[in-house]
């Protein structure tokens, strides 16, 4: 390939929270080389362009808004008022 875009020279770089999703076995290396926090998605039955079809956008959701903490029960909160 006459211009390559070397990834793995650089992925030591980035310092924001990664999500690797992949449909085949190369972007595993990538990801070995990256830094924490990371997250690596394997779509087995997926092709290079299809991970959508394979449930991809419901992953990058859930990464970019995760689970807001749990609110807790009003009822368990001893009152501090007097």
């Amino acid at each position: 390939m006459k211009d390559q875009f070397r990834s793995d020279l650089r992925i030591a770089g980035v310092t924001a929270p990664l999500l690797f999703l992949h449909a085949i076995v190369l972007g595993e290396r990538l990801y070995a080389l990256a830094n924490e926090p990371k997250q690596f998605v394997r779509f087995s039955d997926a092709g290079h362009e299809d991970v959508d079809m394979y449930g991809a956008q419901d992953t990058v959701r859930a990464f970019l808004v995760p689970p807001s903490p749990e609110v807790p029960d009003q009822s368990t909160i001893a009152s501090t008022e007097r």
